[in-house]
């Protein structure tokens, strides 16, 4: 049986990877926290800035590994760009390195963020441009691994799905501080907000492509089962501002809609339209996407069933 080893696997992309690729593949499982250990054969608890923690990852064997970790805020990006840079850049290098030397494919989870949103629809073949720390930090990813053997650079947005018991906590936590910095929470966030009755801002002129897990883990596994290289763009189908996206979940989830209040986006950081061109990647990938209307419902269900 192939094993893959996962980075960031007690994170909302990593532990759904995790928990969907366990039946047909060994999991090696490597995360600063432990929540989802039990949908990993093995599992290295560490930082992979650490050099105890990469020399364990170096005695195990697998075939692919796919790096999901990362600092993903924005803000404490550019709080702290030495550690955003030493985390999400130099940590990509040495697994990279390690990956190559044990002739395993090295997965990379990119960003719509490496474009700088003044146009909107990017293909592939589009030149990278970041206006943030955390764009610059994977576009230097990006430019390092493009054109390696045995390497596929898959860029995702805004990605949602089902919370597991420690990232639930964390949206508890993060709700109560009442700021939400994970956007990986923003579809919880939304949904907790409208059954409250409680008004929800959401920037009408942001583009991106909501991706939701289920889908992005059926991209990556037909990278895998396909065994392709090259840059990807493994997101959801439909382009989407954040409002928007907002209504679509509260009509799925029949709330009240009129709560969904749109405003503009503020920061700076935040580039306006990242939204991706996809059709590219479905026919390298072999079949088409569904739409985030589906995706939201296929959602709603497993949500009721949890």
């Amino acid at each position: 049986m192939r094993r893959i080893l996962v980075t960031g696997s007690s994170g909302l992309i990593g532990s759904s990877f995790c928990e969907a690729l366990c039946k047909d593949f060994v999991i090696v499982g490597v995360d600063k926290e432990s929540p989802s250990k039990g949908n990993c054969d093995t599992f290295i608890k560490g930082d992979v800035t650490k050099g105890n923690t990469l020399k364990k990852i170096y005695e195990k064997n697998f075939d692919c590994l796919i790096h999901c970790a990362a600092i993903k805020d924005l803000f404490c990006c550019e709080k702290n760009p030495k550690l955003a840079r030493n985390v999400n850049v130099e940590s990509t290098k040495k697994l990279y390195g390690i990956a190559n030397k044990k002739s395993a494919k090295f997965i990379f989870l990119s960003s719509d963020v490496v474009f700088d949103g003044v146009k909107g629809q990017y293909s592939t073949k589009d030149s990278t441009h970041p206006i943030n720390e955390y764009g610059k930090n994977k576009e230097t990813c990006e430019k390092f691994l493009m054109n390696r053997k045995n390497v596929a650079i898959c860029r995702t947005a805004l990605v949602f799905g089902r919370l597991n018991r420690f990232q639930r906590a964390q949206f508890n936590k993060s709700e109560e501080n009442g700021e939400i910095t994970n956007q990986s929470f923003l579809l919880h966030y939304i949904i907790h907000k409208l059954k409250e009755n409680t008004v929800v801002f959401l920037p009408k002129d942001t583009k991106s492509n909501p991706t939701y897990t289920d889908l992005l883990i059926k991209q990556i596994r037909a990278i895998i089962d396909k065994d392709l290289e090259g840059l990807f763009h493994t997101c959801g189908k439909d382009a989407l501002s954040r409002f928007e996206f907002g209504e679509m979940i509260a009509g799925t989830w029949n709330l009240n809609k009129e709560l969904i209040t749109p405003t503009f986006e503020e920061s700076k950081l935040r580039p306006k339209d990242i939204s991706l061109k996809v059709d590219e990647t479905e026919k390298k990938l072999g079949f088409k996407f569904p739409s985030t209307k589906k995706c939201l419902e296929k959602l709603k269900k497993e949500m009721l069933i949890d």
